[in-house]
């Protein structure tokens, strides 16, 4: 079956932003460092929109070129209280840049998560997000090519929608999924989720999404990485799974949010061993301890 060319009765194909290149990041969480030159890195990221809430999840590793080991992980996916409109709050991950200033990411966003003035709205959160990470982080850092996936619900219209806000300074993607025109960091205030489900109207909108995933044993998602290192083999998970879903009664796609944040873990932990066992040059780029967490669609 060609992937590229399956139809999807209740939405367009999900968007993919993939590639990223990341930084370093001290031995300890708590001890300060001077950014090192040339440091790359990749990411695996995956945000995941379901009929029972939202799951992002992400490897751990971060690697240099060059080096023999992996350097210190970094939880790459956190939680946001007192983002959107869920009691749990929201969710963001991160991709490019694995440090900001002499902090390592983790740590500098968990500082933003933490100030009291912080914005609770999504699409206020992404751009105070952006307005910090412009005064923080040194040019030189800025220049990494980055972003972040924001992921929240908010009340539109008496309706509880779910949000996915992007924030990045990459501005262009080449046939091979590397990125270019590395610019600007700026906010996308475009709504992906109404444009990807255009044609469905708002209040089906978690009716689609329920028969997305039924149909094909997948959610809509957004990813983040490397084309040639997890997305084609995403895809032929993905691709197996659906025939299992629609072949074989024994086999349903999730319906808990429980259920999805084991998909988005086992997703990384596949991909990940895949990409060890037949990776030949230095560490792997990715892989660490799976990270995922989930934001239950409020009633």
């Amino acid at each position: 079956m060609d992937l590229d060319d399956r139809a999807v009765p209740v939405a367009p194909a999900p968007i993919v932003f993939e590639i990223i290149r990341e930084n370093t990041e001290p031995t300890s969480p708590a001890e300060a460092f001077t950014p090192t030159p040339g440091v790359t890195a990749m990411t695996m990221l995956y945000s995941l929109y379901t009929a029972e809430g939202i799951v992002f999840a992400a490897d751990s590793q971060i690697t240099a070129q060059g080096e023999a080991r992996p350097r210190q992980s970094q939880t790459k996916v956190l939680r946001v209280p007192r983002l959107g409109a869920a009691t749990e709050g929201g969710v963001i991950g991160f991709f490019g840049l694995a440090e900001v200033g002499r902090q390592t990411m983790t740590d500098w966003l968990r500082q933003v998560i933490a100030e009291p003035r912080r914005p609770a709205d999504p699409y206020q959160f992404g751009e105070y997000l952006v307005g910090r990470l412009l005064h923080d982080a040194s040019p030189v850092q800025l220049q990494y090519p980055s972003g972040f996936h924001i992921g929240a619900f908010a009340r539109e219209d008496g309706l509880m929608l779910p949000v996915f806000r992007y924030a990045s300074n990459i501005h262009g993607q080449n046939p091979d999924g590397s990125y270019t025109n590395i610019g600007a960091y700026s906010f996308d205030h475009q709504d992906h989720l109404a444009r990807d489900f255009q044609a469905i109207p708002r209040p089906t909108l978690r009716k689609a999404l329920r028969q997305r995933q039924n149909n094909f044993g997948f959610p809509h998602w957004y990813r983040n990485g490397d084309l040639g290192h997890f997305a084609l083999l995403t895809n032929v998970v993905e691709a197996v799974i659906g025939h299992l879903v629609r072949a074989d009664a024994y086999f349903e796609s999730p319906d808990t949010l429980k259920g999805w944040e084991v998909l988005g873990r086992s997703l990384v932990v596949t991909v990940s061993q895949l990409h060890r066992a037949y990776h030949t040059e230095g560490p792997a780029s990715i892989g660490g301890r799976p990270v995922a967490l989930g934001v239950k669609w409020p009633v």
